[in-house]
Order: structure tokens, then sequence, then C-alpha cells
């Protein structure tokens, strides 16, 4: 097996073993690492169901 897969594997399976919160931050941040724009990222926050807080949506004011 090259190299890369196997610590692509190795990758995946600390993901794996993080909080679901904490997986839920990784997916955000290799969004934010692909260059998006603010909507894309609150779009994103918005499909996970990140809250700001309890019952409360995330919006773009919070992103400044």
């Amino acid at each position: 097996m090259p190299d890369h897969f196997k610590e692509q594997k190795q990758l995946f399976a600390k993901y794996e073993r993080c909080s679901s919160i904490e997986q839920q931050i990784m997916q955000v941040m290799a969004v934010i690492y692909s260059l998006t724009n603010r909507a894309n990222i609150i779009r994103c926050l918005t499909l996970l169901n990140i809250d700001k807080a309890p019952n409360t949506p995330f919006g773009d004011v919070f992103l400044y």
C-alpha cells in the first residue's frame, strides 16, 4: 500500500475518534481552507446545525 494511502487511513481513524462537534469543526475548517466566502461558511454551519447559542441560528453578523 502506498504511503499516502496509509497516512490517509491513519488520519481518517483519528477523525472517527473525534467527538461529533470536533468532526463538525474539522468539516468547517475544510471548507474555510478551500478559500470559500462568507455565504458558504454560513450555509455549512447551518447545514451542520452548528448554532451560536441553543435554538439560535448562526448568522453572518457573528463572522465579523
